[in-house]
């Protein structure tokens, strides 16, 4: 049995060394919550994208890659910033491909 878990929606502002606070709703933990023979606990941090509805595995946050993962955050929350100042109905397929772009 699989299980997905948010520790920003419980405000959680650390989680497994990774920073809740920076990632916001960014990011999921994928937990085997009991597999066949019993057993638990295996986890695996996963980058939630929302606005494409896509999922990619993070590396360990002690990694200099998870700098590139903080960057993308920042990016989407400036795209939505900026649409939101913009005061616009923007079609939903547009913003896709901004960020898809952006990616």
């Amino acid at each position: 049995m699989l299980g997905l878990f948010s520790p920003f929606r419980h405000e959680i502002p650390n989680y497994l060394g990774y920073d809740i606070l920076r990632f916001r709703n960014h990011i999921r933990f994928l937990e085997v919550v009991v597999n066949r023979e019993g057993e638990q606990n295996g986890i695996c941090p996963l980058y939630f994208d929302g606005l494409t509805n896509t999922f990619e595995e993070l590396p360990k946050p002690t990694d200099s890659q998870i700098e590139k993962y903080y960057s993308k955050v920042k990016q989407l929350n400036l795209l939505i910033t900026k649409i939101k100042k913009q005061n616009k109905q923007i079609k939903y397929s547009k913003i896709i491909k901004i960020w898809k772009n952006i990616l």
